[in-house]
């Protein structure tokens, strides 16, 4: 069966140059494995200049079965902020997802990026607890 997780988040400013501060990945605790010590979060950009910035996941097939397509979200704390369409991956393959994140009326300090991968469950896979990656962002709006 194949299994889905998200092993990245980059959170880059669409403007250039400064730094926003780092965020600190960690994987859902439920059905937690020792491949999840691969995960990792970036964040770069200066977000008091920017209205927007682009979030970027990983998710990658670490299953033994070809896993269809599926949706990605992307959550900050308990609000949607968007959804990608994730297409088919391979056995050990992965691809790379994103959305736009508008930052317009955000409050400043840190906010929490949730992405999960397959959230609806379309896939059918070995383990359907490890789909989840977070990463907190400072906003210094």
């Amino acid at each position: 069966r194949p299994d889905l997780q998200v092993t990245n988040i980059v959170v880059l400013n669409n403007h250039e140059d400064k730094d926003m501060g780092d965020g600190k990945g960690k994987g859902d605790d439920k059905g937690k494995d020792d491949d999840n010590d691969k995960n990792s979060v970036k964040g770069e950009g200066d977000e008091h200049n920017s209205s927007t910035a682009t979030v970027t996941a990983t998710i990658s097939n670490t299953g033994s079965g070809n896993a269809g397509p599926s949706t990605t979200t992307f959550q900050d704390g308990t609000t949607t902020i968007g959804s990608a369409a994730t297409p088919a991956i391979p056995v050990g393959g992965s691809v790379v997802v994103s959305i736009q994140w508008s930052q317009k009326h955000l409050k400043k300090g840190s906010h929490t990026i949730t992405v999960t991968a397959d959230a609806a469950n379309a896939v059918v896979e070995r383990n359907e607890t490890n789909n989840v990656l977070q990463a907190t962002v400072k906003i210094d709006n």
